[in-house]
């Protein structure tokens, strides 16, 4: 008898629910089903709760536990800072993001600056003072180049920053202002799966997990300057923090040129303008800015010339540099220029046919880095880059470099690619790099030791030198010098430089 009524009840509910709801008599009792298999929902519970006002999958979301909150990834900055630094997470986070609130600095900038060795509120105070006005520097480039306001220039910067992560320096490095934004986005994905490759490269040859290789990817370029391809090559994760410490980096270079020039008196030779015409004593060549000038200046520069060498004042690394037929037609070729960004063009160089012989297309320099203290100038280390296919010679745009004897001018080690190849002989004309002597190699130690009386206050310069049939000639000079050039032919034997710079630190 109960069996019937609860058959007559059940029955009952279910006309009743199906005229509330509207909803066919099948479709519910197969929610009901489905809902007791899962769940273990009894018919009264189904009914007393109203469930048949709900769908399937409303009551999925009802009787379903929570989901626990995935865990968040603790930030690889974060870590390495709070390790740095000798505080907690939580601490070194708090640190960072009221720097980020305040100066839009991010985590990579707060290590890249090198916060986490400040010890008192000064120190923090000088290092934040050096990140704005280097961000200030770089707002006013943009904004010259491309004629926006202050502000125009300081969004899309920080609008590429928080897009792609590019800091300002990189963004007027690369010439982003002259990309649209596909093509910077293209940019950086060719960026990010190279980083990729390596990271999958050190992972498969280390055989750690793919978060340890980061992690300590990103702390030995932090504290040593090592750049992916450098760490892969090196088989950084091999090697203590003793062995590493031996290779020389960036931050070697910073704490030299803090040290032994002024800061103001720097700015000069970072800008290619003012440094052609401080040093044209010095350069050997005329030049031309498409700044205010007028044609009739620019016809006086192009005067006798068939090609000249054009590159952007503010670029770095021989991005957006090239050679320039001069054609018949002065007048379009002066506005083509003076519609660019602010860009020098320059008298091309005829080098040395002995090193031509390398290759014929790229003037291929020397790089003397020399410091002058109370006992007098030194010459540190030189080194000679080699362009492959390029217009340029620079190391980090396709380059080479090798090691050259300081006495000899002697050539004694094979040439290194950014990538950590090495090669015997050019890749283009065969010829061989070790035991070359460059030509008048008196003559380039005597012009760049010349160069650094130019100003009291520059003291620690890395001279950029092309070699003529009669003579050298300074191309730039670098105040904050890469010193890559002297580590990187060192790398396959996995000898450390920074014992050079030793007694200056």
């Amino acid at each position: 008898m109960k069996k019937k009524l609860r058959s007559l009840y059940y029955k009952l509910y279910l006309v009743f629910a199906s005229i509330v709801t509207g909803r066919p008599r099948s479709e519910i009792r197969a929610d009901m089903k489905k809902a007791r298999k899962r769940f273990k929902v009894t018919r009264k519970e189904y009914f007393k709760e109203k469930m048949y006002r709900m769908s399937y999958a409303e009551i999925v979301k009802l009787k379903a536990p929570p989901k626990k909150p995935k865990k968040k990834k603790p930030n690889i900055d974060v870590e390495l800072a709070a390790e740095l630094k000798g505080v907690s997470y939580a601490e070194a986070k708090a640190e960072m993001d009221a720097l980020k609130q305040k100066y839009g600095m991010t985590y990579s900038e707060y290590n890249g600056e090198r916060i986490f060795e400040c010890r008192t509120e000064a120190e923090i105070t000088e290092r934040i003072n050096a990140y704005v006005a280097n961000n200030e520097k770089y707002i006013k480039i943009v904004s010259d180049d491309k004629g926006w306001t202050y502000d125009e220039a300081k969004a899309e910067l920080d609008r590429v920053k928080s897009k792609y992560g590019y800091k300002y320096n990189q963004y007027s490095i690369n010439r982003m202002g002259s990309m649209t934004d596909d093509e910077i986005a293209q940019f950086h994905k060719e960026h990010r799966d190279i980083y990729g490759a390596l990271t999958e490269r050190a992972v498969s040859e280390s055989g750690m997990p793919r978060e340890a290789i980061r992690r300590h990817m990103k702390r030995c370029f932090v504290l040593y300057g090592l750049q992916m391809s450098v760490y892969v090559a090196l088989r950084a994760w091999e090697m203590s923090d003793e062995e590493l410490s031996k290779f020389v980096s960036y931050g070697v270079s910073r704490i030299i040129s803090d040290k032994y020039n002024d800061r103001e008196q720097s700015e000069i030779l970072s800008n290619k303008s003012k440094f052609n015409e401080l040093y044209k004593d010095y350069t050997g060549r005329k030049f031309w800015v498409n700044r205010d000038t007028s044609f009739e200046e620019f016809c006086e520069f192009i005067d006798g010339q068939t090609e000249i060498f054009c590159k952007p004042v503010d670029s770095m690394d021989g991005i957006g540099a090239e050679r320039r037929a001069v054609g018949d037609d002065l007048r379009a070729m002066y506005d083509e220029l003076m519609a660019k960004d602010r860009l020098l063009a320059e008298e091309c160089i005829v080098q040395h046919h002995e090193i031509s012989e390398f290759t014929p297309i790229c003037v291929c320099t020397i790089r003397v880095l020399n410091l002058r203290d109370e006992s007098g100038i030194k010459t540190l280390f030189t080194a000679m880059r080699f362009g492959n296919e390029g217009v340029t010679d620079n190391f980090s745009n396709c380059g080479m470099v090798t090691d050259v004897d300081p006495e000899t001018g002697i050539i004694r080690t094979d040439a290194v690619d950014k990538q950590c190849n090495v090669y015997e002989v050019h890749p283009v004309s065969g010829k061989r790099f070790k035991g070359f002597k460059v030509p008048n190699w008196d003559k380039v130690l005597e012009i760049t030791k010349s160069a650094m009386q130019v100003l009291d206050g520059v003291n620690f310069v890395g001279w950029d030198v092309a070699v003529c049939e009669d003579k050298a000639i300074i191309i730039e000079g670098n105040t904050l010098p890469y010193l890559g050039l002297i580590q990187a032919p060192y790398i396959p034997e996995r000898k450390g430089m920074r014992y050079l710079f030793e007694p200056y630190l």
